[in-house]
C-alpha cells in the first residue's frame, strides 16, 4: 500500500498544505481554522489512512521524539510496569520509549548512556546503579535533560521521582506490631543503593532502636546469588523462632515464601510475612501476601510530565524533588 502523502490531503480538501498540516498536528484552533474545515481535513486522512512523517517533523521540531529509558531490570515486575505507563502517557504526545537495562552493572549503565547520547533522545529517565553520577552530570550538562528515579543521588542537584523507603518500613514495621508480633526478622540486599539504605534504616531505627530490640534478626544477601541466600536467612531466621519476616523487596518474598514451603512453616500460622514491593502473585495465590505498593502508576506520570516539561522548555537544570509515599495493602499474611 502506497504512502498518502500531506499534499494528496491538502488537494481533496480544497485547502494548503500549510493549513492541512496544522489541523494534523492539532493547531487548528490556535491558528483559527474554522471547525468545518479542520472537519473535512480530518476526515479525509482518516479515509485514505494517513500516517504523518515522523522523521520529517522531528527535523522540523529539532527532535527525535524519543525517549530513553534505563532500569536495572526489565523482566522486574515493578520497572515492566513503570515501563509501561510511560509509554502509554508518552505516546500522547508522540513521543516513543527507548528501554535498556543495567542488571546493576555501572559500565553497562554508562554504556547505555553513551547509547542514548548517539542516538539523540530527546531526555533520559534513569533508576541508576548510583555508580555513575559524573557521567550522568556530564550528559546534564551536554545538554540533555535528565531525570532520576527511584534511585537519586542524596548529594547531587540531579531531579528526581523517589518513593519514601525509609517510611514504607516503617509502617510495615508498625503494622506487623500491631498484629502483636515482636520478634521482626528483616531479609535485604548487601547492594550500595540509597533506597537499600533507607529501607534498612527504616528497620533499624522503626524496629531495633525504637522498640529496643535485638539487632540480630536482620539477614543481607548478596544479590548475585539472592535466591540461595535467601533461603539461607529464612531458615535461619526460622531457628531464632522470628514471629514475622519483613522481605525488603517482591522478588525476595518469592524466594523467601519457596524457602517456607520447604521448611513446612505455615504463614502466617507460625509466621507473618510482609513485603517491601507487591506481586500480582500475592492476591492470586492463598493466603495473600501483605505488601507495601510502591506507586508505579503515579512514579510513571510523575516522570512523564517532568520530562517533557524540561524538553519542552529546554530547562534541563529544573529543580525537581518528589517522594511519593508507598501504600499499604494489608491481606491475610
Amino acid at each position: 500500500m502506497s504512502k498518502v502523502s500531506l499534499n494528496v490531503i491538502a488537494l481533496e480538501a480544497g485547502v494548503s498544505k500549510t493549513t492541512a498540516s496544522m489541523v494534523l498536528n492539532g493547531k487548528g484552533d490556535q491558528h483559527k481554522i474554522n471547525a468545518a474545515t479542520q472537519e473535512r481535513v480530518k476526515t479525509i486522512a482518516q479515509k485514505l489512512n494517513y500516517r504523518p512523517n515522523q522523521l520529517a517533523r522531528s527535523f522540523s521540531q529539532g527532535k527525535t521524539m524519543t525517549i530513553g529509558l534505563i532500569v536495572p531490570n526489565i523482566a522486574d515486575s515493578y520497572y515492566s510496569s513503570i515501563a509501561l505507563y510511560l509509554e502509554q502517557k508518552l505516546a500522547k504526545s508522540s513521543y516513543q520509549l527507548i528501554i535498556g537495562s543495567t542488571h546493576e552493572d555501572p559500565q553497562k549503565e554508562k554504556d547505555l548512556l553513551l547509547s542514548f547520547i548517539d542516538r539523540r533522545t530527546d531526555g533520559i529517565l534513569i533508576a541508576s546503579t548510583q555508580k555513575n553520577k559524573t557521567d550522568i552530570e556530564q550528559v546534564q550538562k551536554g545538554g540533555t535533560p535528565v531525570l532520576l528515579f527511584d534511585r537519586h543521588y542524596p548529594n547531587s542537584s540531579l531531579p528526581y521521582v523517589i518513593v519514601d523507603n525509609y517510611h514504607g518500613i516503617k509502617i510495615l514495621v508498625d503494622h506487623l506490631f500491631k498484629q502483636g508480633k515482636r520478634a521482626i526478622g528483616y531479609v535485604g540486599l548487601d547492594l550500595d543503593l540509597d533506597a537499600i539504605h533507607e529501607r534498612q534504616r527504616g528497620y533499624r531505627e522503626n524496629y531495633c532502636d525504637r522498640f529496643n530490640m535485638q539487632t540480630d534478626y536482620i539477614r543481607l544477601i548478596n544479590y548475585d546469588n539472592y535466591a540461595q541466600e535467601c533461603s539461607i536467612a529464612v531458615k535461619e531466621l526460622i531457628s531464632q523462632r522470628v514471629s514475622a519476616i519483613i522481605f525488603e523487596t517482591h522478588y525476595l518474598t518469592l524466594h523467601g515464601i519457596k524457602a517456607l514451603t520447604e521448611e513446612h512453616v505455615r504463614y502466617p500460622e507460625q509466621v507473618c510475612i510482609a513485603s517491601y514491593g507487591d506481586h500480582e502473585v500475592f492476591s492470586i495465590f492463598s493466603p495473600y501476601i501483605t505488601a507495601l505498593e510502591q506507586p508505579a502508576r503515579l512514579i510513571a506520570e510523575e516522570c512523564a510530565a517532568k520530562i517533557l516539561d524540561m524538553i519542552d522548555t529546554k530547562s534541563i537544570h529544573q529543580s525537581v524533588e518528589i517522594k511519593l509515599k508507598p501504600q499499604l495493602i494489608i491481606r491475610n499474611s
